[in-house]
């Protein structure tokens, strides 16, 4: 179906803007904040301004800034553990722009954690061969950069911020993108603008386990397929290794609570269920491994043991030091009952992030015209076959801020045209019971679309995915969660499409049969 709910532009509300930006996260945020102050922004979130990925982000941003690295050395870096997937042009993009894109948030007054003499920290993480990676608050860095670019946007006269409003659809006509469809408290409305960005994130949400917040049901890509823009590389969908696994946190937070890969970085090992380490049988870089490897040997360890997770080690360290490197871990651990500096960490794979997306130039542009893709959402080419640890929070600084250059000067002679549109569908009222079959997709996706994946299993997700896309697809529905279903169901699909079509292991990508 071309759009997920009927509707007449006539007989709706209507609202004109510049510029919409769907998404609170670090890249509709910075995007929103290298437009031209001259147009009229708006910013539109499924919920409130800080449930996203960004705020829940510990590790920290890769940027080669200290003498012992260079662009050249993170260049090959991401390469390799994007299993030379990537596009290299993109990625020399990012490489040389990541530096002046971090120096612009500590120009906001963003703090990054600084030694003794006034110099910027770093630490190491799987696949890098520098200690590139700077952080803010020990392991509080995504949470921070959200609340400086935040307040940076906030403090923008031109910005106008719509909370608990979430966009169910992008308006298009012949090839050319016109605005967003949009609802507040079940009322569809529509807001016309000259250009729309979609930053919304990724998918970890398909999966029962995750590190993602609730919201993160890849709606932005789920629109962006049903507009005809480009999608690509979805079979691409990475797992962190070091989950805490611990079914009390799970339930108080409804996710699994990320151990982030600094903690290796600084010198963590993982045993598996018997104590030993494991990691030298797998990779060369051992423990700091790329996060496929990682994953893989983790979920091997675990068969082999038949354990449900393995072990993260950093109990050498002290209680201060691990109390003021990671206050954040080291207090959900203690909620866990777990002292880091005395017990062991137990961890398991889950689901993190989605590299594919929304197929994109340089400059945001997709193939709709006027509609644009930055963050997790979209596809440069950066990442390859696996992303190269915290490479996500600079690869979004770089290609938002190149999407508000392009939009700057793509729409300086457009204006916003208020075309009028409609969507008229029979509907299928059958009653279904839409939890359960949220719960169905999530289960599905975990115990076939995993870690390791073979043809048969692929197959029978398939064709359980299109039962029920065939299902609730034609349900017409003025209610968020339904609709968050019916977006669930279609990325799942093309997740396993994507998966079938590859028959071969590629990076995070892997085939057992």
């Amino acid at each position: 179906m071309r759009y997920i709910v009927n509707f007449d532009s006539e007989k709706v509300e209507n609202k004109v803007y510049d510029v919409v930006i769907i998404g609170s996260g670090i890249a509709g945020l910075y995007v929103a904040l290298h437009i031209n102050g001259n147009y009229r922004i708006a910013i539109l979130c499924k919920r409130n301004l800080t449930d996203n990925n960004t705020s829940l982000a510990q590790g920290g941003v890769a940027c080669s800034l200290n003498k012992e690295d260079s662009p050249s050395i993170h260049f090959n870096d991401t390469l390799e553990a994007g299993s030379r997937k990537n596009n290299p042009s993109a990625v020399k993009i990012f490489v040389e722009e990541a530096r002046s894109n971090v120096l612009k948030l500590i120009d906001l007054g963003i703090e990054f954690d600084m030694d003794e003499k006034g110099e910027l920290l770093s630490t190491g993480e799987g696949g890098h061969s520098r200690r590139r990676i700077i952080y803010s608050g020990g392991d509080s860095t995504g949470m921070n950069i959200h609340r400086g670019l935040l307040h940076a946007v906030q403090s923008l006269d031109n910005v106008t911020f719509f909370e608990n409003t979430p966009v169910i659809d992008i308006l298009t006509s012949q090839g050319r993108c016109y605005g967003v469809l949009a609802m507040k408290e079940n009322s569809c409305f529509i807001v016309y603008a000259r250009a729309v960005v979609v930053a919304t994130g990724g998918c970890g949400n398909i999966y029962r386990n995750t590190t993602n917040t609730e919201s993160s049901t890849c709606d932005g890509v789920a629109m962006a397929r049903r507009c005809g823009c480009d999608i690509e590389d979805m079979e691409f969908v990475q797992f962190h290794p070091t989950a805490l696994y611990s079914n009390r946190i799970k339930e108080k937070y409804g996710r699994f609570f990320l151990i982030s890969e600094a903690v290796r970085g600084e010198g963590a090992v993982l045993r598996n269920s018997d104590g030993e380490t494991f990691m030298y049988k797998y990779h060369e870089m051992k423990d700091l491994a790329p996060r496929d490897v990682v994953s893989r040997a983790i979920y091997n360890e675990m068969k082999k043991e038949n354990s449900q997770n393995v072990f993260l080690d950093i109990t050498h360290k002290s209680r201060h030091y691990l109390k003021n490197r990671f206050p954040s871990i080291f207090g959900i651990c203690l909620e866990a009952g777990i002292d880091i500096s005395k017990d062991m960490i137990p961890v398991v794979p889950v689901a993190h992030y989605m590299i594919g997306g929304m197929k994109t130039n340089f400059f945001g542009s997709t193939n709709v015209d006027y509609l644009f893709a930055c963050g997790e959402c979209a596809d440069a080419g950066v990442h390859g076959a696996n992303r190269l640890a915290s490479n996500s929070l600079p690869e979004s600084l770089v290609f938002s801020r190149r999407t508000a250059e392009c939009i700057n000067e793509a729409i300086e002679k457009r204006i916003t045209e208020k075309k009028k549109m409609s969507f008229n569908e029979n509907n299928d009222n059958n009653v279904v019971d839409w939890e359960s079959i949220k719960n169905k997709i999530k289960n599905i996706m975990n115990d076939k679309v995993g870690i390791e994946r073979n043809y048969k299993d692929l197959i029978f997700a398939r064709d359980e995915l299109y039962n029920i896309y065939k299902l609730v697809i034609r349900k017409d529905i003025g209610n968020v969660r339904k609709i968050e279903v019916k977006n669930m169901v279609s990325v799942a699909l093309l997740i396993v499409e994507s998966a079938i079509n590859r028959s071969k292991s590629c990076g995070c990508h892997y085939r057992v049969g």
